[in-house]
Formats: C-alpha cells, sequence, structure tokens
C-alpha cells in the first residue's frame, strides 16, 4: 500500500468513526428512539389494554392506563434509572394485584411519576 493511499484511508476511516460518535452521541434520540417509540407504542397500548383487562372498568381505570401511556411514551430509557423503574413497576403491581383501583391508588402513582419526572 502507497503512502498516499494508507494516509487516505485513515483520513476517511477517522472522519467516519467521528461522524458514528456524533450521532450516537447527539442524534440517536431523535433518529432511533422517537421514531421506534411512535411505531411500537400503539402495539404496546394494545398490549397493556389486553394484560390488565380483569380489571374492572372504571374513570381510575382509564386513568391509570393514560397515565402508564404517557409514562411509556416519555421514558428516557438512555438515561432513567432503574431503581426510579423498579419503584414504578413495584407500586403499579401493588394497585393492579386486587383489580380494583382506588382514587388514593391512583394518586399514589400520579406521585411517583410526578417526581420522576421533577428530576
Amino acid at each position: 500500500m502507497k503512502k498516499g493511499c494508507f494516509v487516505k484511508s485513515i483520513i476517511i476511516l477517522t472522519i467516519f468513526v467521528a461522524a458514528i460518535a456524533y450521532i450516537i452521541q447527539y442524534k440517536l434520540d431523535e433518529w432511533v428512539i422517537k421514531p421506534a417509540k411512535k411505531m411500537f407504542m400503539p402495539v404496546v397500548e394494545k398490549s397493556f389494554k389486553e394484560e390488565l383487562s380483569f380489571i374492572q372498568d372504571s374513570p381510575e381505570k382509564d386513568s391509570l392506563l393514560s397515565s402508564l401511556s404517557l409514562y411509556i411514551e416519555d421514558l428516557d430509557i438512555l438515561n432513567e434509572s432503574d431503581s426510579a423503574q423498579k419503584i414504578f413497576w413495584n407500586q403499579f403491581k401493588h394497585i393492579t394485584f386486587d383489580s380494583i383501583i382506588t382514587k388514593s391508588e391512583l394518586d399514589e402513582i400520579k406521585k411517583i411519576l410526578e417526581t420522576e419526572n421533577e428530576k
């Protein structure tokens, strides 16, 4: 390999790696994650509605489903801590365990969501 070809290939490789690093660091959310969320949100919402069909129909159930959908839509996969998600999902399991959602349980979930949104 000639010196000129080697230098050109190193320069092109450097530019290529820098472009990929830039895309991953700054544009991944905009170009990959947001379109993927838009594509999969209807499937996730349908799945949650089917999974939570055992809960009695009530305004609280509708409010819980809408809060859950907003939580998943706003979820920042790359920056969200696992402990915050565990707290939310444990509370969610606890609330839906008895198939009846009360106003106080719904308020607890909304409180958890508000504290996570503040962070």
